[in-house]
């Protein structure tokens, strides 16, 4: 009896597919080739080096040039590829591309715009920092010292929020003792009494002078501040997040005008785009000098950086020379 082996099934589906793929595969290898032959290999090359040139640089400068606190380095960047597209052969294939990067980086340049847009866009965030100063040294000279630093604990509940904490003995103190129903100031000023006239104040005299005449520097110090945003800002996401965590915080004891302005300040990190022009303009005004920054906004830096491109060619063509 003569028995019949039966392929596996679906075997000869596989077998098709995978001769059809080849034969993709070998059509776009010979489209390629056609591409090759038409540009021609050699300026393919160029380009590539090229391309590859420009990638170098940005890797070498991505994170200077990137880094808002590093103006020197960024401004470095720009003036670093604008050499490097000038120096691209003209008869380059494709150099219009390298020459739309230079384009849009030079774009990116701050200009007198950029500065009056800073300068409108710190207005709300001077102002709820003040209304944050304000209303917390309010509440420190009205609100009980164990209110305050119920406060500061709720605080401790969000990261971005960075009250120091109160020292342990002092915080037990408050809480446990009838001094703890006065502001701080009071208190500040009862640790200044002498135990005598202290002791028609409070009970256990020197218990208060042990834990706030000794913990002078902490209460003096305590204010507002881990609430106020930096200048120049932060990243756009940072302040989003930095916002959501204060919000609670600031609610527990400011006026709604106050939580109000810090929604302002919020919605200031909605375009992304825009804000990064903004902490760009913002971080130059902050680092460069009354000088620098007038250059800047009267558009008077590209003259003298025309002066100085020309003046460094033509030593390099004296040296060249010599």
């Amino acid at each position: 009896m003569t028995s019949t082996r039966s392929e596996p099934a679906g075997a000869d589906d596989g077998v098709d597919g995978l001769v059809a793929e080849l034969r993709e595969v070998r059509a776009r290898v010979e489209e390629l080739d056609a591409r090759v032959e038409e540009i021609g290999e050699d300026d393919l090359e160029r380009v590539a080096d090229a391309y590859n040139g420009a990638t170098r640089l940005l890797e070498r400068y991505e994170d200077r040039a990137t880094d808002y606190d590093d103006f020197e380095g960024y401004v470095e960047f720009q003036e670093a590829f604008v050499d490097f597209v000038e120096g691209l052969p003209d008869d380059l294939p494709a150099r219009e591309g390298f020459e739309a990067a230079d384009e849009t980086f030079q774009k990116s340049r701050l200009n007198g715009e950029d500065f009056e847009h800073a300068r409108e866009q710190r207005e709300p965030i001077e102002a709820y920092d003040e209304g944050v100063r304000e209303a917390f040294e309010s509440f420190k000279r009205g609100a009980p010292a164990r209110e305050m630093y119920a406060l500061i604990e709720v605080a401790g509940s969000y990261p971005l929020v960075g009250f120091r904490e109160p020292p342990t003995r002092l915080r037990e103190y408050v809480d446990s003792s009838g001094a703890g129903e006065e502001p701080i100031p009071k208190l500040l000023e009862y640790a200044d009494y002498s135990a005598s006239k202290l002791d028609h104040y409070v009970d256990e005299p020197h218990e208060l002078k042990r834990h706030v005449a000794t913990n002078r520097t902490y209460l003096d110090r305590l204010d507002g501040e881990p609430l106020t945003v930096e200048w120049p800002p932060p990243p756009a996401s940072k302040l989003r997040h930095l916002t959501r965590e204060y919000e609670p915080v600031v609610r527990r004891f400011a006026p709604e005008d106050t939580v109000v302005a810090l929604r302002e300040v919020r919605r200031l990190a909605t375009d992304a785009g825009r804000y990064g022009d903004l902490r760009e303009a913002a971080h130059a005004i902050a680092e460069l000098d009354d000088e620098q920054r007038a250059m800047l906004e009267d558009g008077a830096v590209e003259p003298a950086l025309r002066e100085a491109r020309e003046e460094r060619d033509r030593l390099r063509e004296a040296l060249e020379g010599a």
